[in-house]
């Protein structure tokens, strides 16, 4: 699947998240009281525009599919570490639906543009199992403890 993304594409995404990390650690500079006290969410979200904007800008226009291609939806976007806050390496990811991680793939930054890309594996923790206890009424709804009055 790498080869058929293209080198070309390969690097966009990865520069657009180092310009994404850049992006975000400028703001960290500009106003470092704020931080501590943004929802990852919000922080989550500078990243997702920054990382489009960027990547818009390096790719161009895009008229859609290949040729002899078939749609395949993957996940762009980069690893965050909850703990510095701060934005690691592209990841690409194929999901079949929006939390089963089929495959990922770490994508590094090229030191130059004739350096080639390297791309690792990872190995995606599969979901955690949860199982809801059942009761002799009934069983636990999901998300909301509310006993079901369903078997």
């Amino acid at each position: 699947m790498m080869a058929e993304l293209g080198d070309d594409f390969l690097r966009s995404l990865a520069g657009a998240v180092d310009s994404a990390r850049e992006d975000l650690e400028a703001f960290r500079s500009w106003q470092p009281a704020w931080f501590p006290t943004m929802a990852e969410r919000t922080l989550a979200s500078f990243g997702h525009d920054r990382i489009w904007d960027s990547l818009g800008q390096l790719l161009g226009p895009h008229d859609g599919m290949l040729p002899g291609m078939e749609e395949v939806r993957l996940a762009a976007g980069y690893r965050w570490d909850r703990e510095t806050r701060s934005m690691g390496p592209a990841l690409l990811s194929y999901r079949d639906g929006q939390d089963n991680v089929m495959w990922a793939v770490e994508i590094e930054s090229p030191a130059d543009a004739v350096t080639p890309i390297r791309v690792k594996q990872v190995d995606w923790p599969p979901p955690p199992r949860i199982e809801l206890p059942s009761t002799r009424q009934g069983r636990v709804a999901p998300g909301n403890g509310d006993r079901s009055t369903e078997p």
